[in-house]
């Protein structure tokens, strides 16, 4: 049994996540792009959405044929290119997960100095745009939907209290009238009002009220 270990790079030639299959390289592709189309909301399935959207697709190279299951050379490409300062979209460190596998020391120590030495320039407005895309490319699943609906629910429920009744409109209303005869808008504070002004103000708001009240 042999394996291949597979890069996807984007229309830089950088690489942006690390696989293995046992099948060729070119149906694992697919396999990424069609599961991006079906709603893939992880960082690689993310940034295939995003390189779709831009009219693009991943580019994929063979990196090794390795013996066996490719679980272990998984692991050590992830590793090695993330130590070279390869902004990876793999969400673990490969071979089927990370249980019961962990770095050396020394390696540790080579990927901390790589990362603390690595300097990340800013986004260009175009990455900016991109990521916007991404967002409104994106759905939340139907149990996402129903947990928002209900939490909405939830607090509508509170605005239907005593705060929302007529009769407490009405009175911040009759409030709102007082303090535009006496010149006292609370939304001006330190601002002083001429006369005029203030009289165009009362009528507005004496009509509005008389409106709400004749209702």
């Amino acid at each position: 049994m042999r394996t291949n270990i597979y890069g996807l790079y984007n229309e830089l030639n950088e690489i942006r996540y690390i696989g293995k299959t046992g099948k060729s390289i070119e149906r694992r592709a697919l396999d990424h792009l069609e599961n991006s189309i079906k709603g893939d909301t992880s960082h690689r399935g993310n940034w295939i959405r995003l390189m779709r959207i831009c009219g693009k697709r991943p580019i994929v190279k063979l990196i090794a044929n390795v013996p066996g299951d490719g679980n272990e050379a998984e692991r050590f490409y992830i590793a090695w290119f993330k130590m070279l300062g390869a902004n990876l979209t793999n969400e673990t460190e490969g071979g089927e997960g990370i249980s019961g596998w962990h770095h050396d020391t020394e390696t540790k120590k080579k990927i901390s100095k790589a990362s603390s030495e690595r300097v990340r320039r800013p986004w260009t407005q175009e990455e900016k745009d991109r990521m916007r895309l991404i967002k409104l490319g994106q759905k939340h699943t139907k149990e996402t939907r129903e947990k928002i609906s209900k939490n909405h629910s939830k607090y509508a429920g509170k605005k239907k209290g005593s705060k929302d009744t007529k009769a407490v409109k009405l009175k911040k209303k009759e409030a709102l009238i007082l303090a535009w005869r006496e010149g006292r808008h609370t939304g001006m504070s330190g601002k002083t009002k001429s006369l005029e002004t203030r009289e165009k103000h009362r009528l507005a708001a004496l009509a509005q009220w008389k409106r709400q009240k004749g209702e």
